[in-house]
């Protein structure tokens, strides 16, 4: 939410559904990019129980994934985007997570982009397929 958009700086909700309560989600993605490709891309990650953002290197090696706890001024930049814990909110509700997050997208990254969300349960019981569920254009400035 929004499903799309042209903001260079927006606030996009991320939300991710579990069958019984979102307390069994431990791990969720979102990659913003061209396609379903970690390379060259905003590609985070939330991880629930310790409050973290994960933010994807240029190359997309997860291994090499910073991270940044979700409170306070922090931030976390790539060379597509950058996250920012300020104004972020990440709240559950029955089985939902919703997460949203203030991005700033750089103008290199501009053109249309697609939105895909996955996620894991719980001591990574189960992992959902990637699912396409919005589109960004990134404005040229």
């Amino acid at each position: 939410n929004p499903s799309s958009g042209s903001s260079l700086a927006p606030n996009i909700t991320f939300t991710y559904q579990d069958q019984s309560t979102a307390a069994n989600l431990q791990t969720v993605w979102a990659l913003v990019n061209t396609a379903i490709d970690g390379r060259a891309a905003c590609y985070m990650a939330y991880y629930r129980p310790g409050n973290q953002l994960y933010l994807y290197p240029d190359n997309g090696d997860g291994t090499q994934a910073t991270n940044i706890v979700l409170a306070g001024n922090n931030t976390i930049g790539n060379s597509q985007c950058t996250l920012s814990a300020q104004g972020a909110t990440v709240q559950t509700n029955g089985n939902t997570l919703t997460v949203t997050l203030p991005i700033a997208f750089k103008t290199a990254f501009a053109g249309f982009q697609g939105v895909w969300l996955a996620a894991q349960t719980m001591g990574a019981a189960q992992t959902s397929a990637w699912q396409a569920l919005g589109a960004w254009a990134v404005a040229v400035q």
